[in-house]
């Protein structure tokens, strides 16, 4: 099933339930709420060596977890007429130009990562104080 497929059958599941015109606020916080429960199934279970064979975690309540998110985030961009795989592909060309591999070269490093987030920190509040100016 294609990306269109399923976002037809999501939306069909929806109207046939009397779940239709949700508000874009509720959606993003249905999302967010569901990403919570996702995080809950990891909370205090994990260290770094840890893999997902040797986690006595429920992985089905995992699975249906990410997709409630996926779910949420499907019909979200289907309300404010969002293409999803539009979002990510400029995002992915926005990150490649915001982490440049020149500049990581394969390791990730945590002072260019705060020089950077600090950049766009300092950009977008310089957008916002001149959106405030007029």
């Amino acid at each position: 099933m294609d990306l269109d497929q399923l976002t037809t059958k999501i939306l069909e599941y929806g109207i046939s339930r009397g779940f239709a015109n949700q508000t874009s606020s509720d959606l993003a916080k249905s999302i967010i709420i569901e990403a919570a429960e996702l995080l809950e199934h990891f909370q205090w279970s994990e260290s770094k060596n840890q893999t997902k064979q040797n986690l006595s975690l429920d992985w089905q309540e995992i699975e249906y977890e990410v997709a409630d998110i996926l779910w949420y985030l499907i019909v979200f961009c289907h309300e404010n007429k969002l293409n999803i795989l539009t979002s990510l592909t400029k995002k992915l060309k926005y990150n490649e130009e915001k982490y440049p591999l020149t500049d990581l070269k394969g390791s990730a490093k945590a002072t260019f990562y705060a020089q950077q987030k600090l950049k766009y920190k300092t950009k977008k509040l310089a957008k916002i104080s001149k959106h405030d100016q007029n």
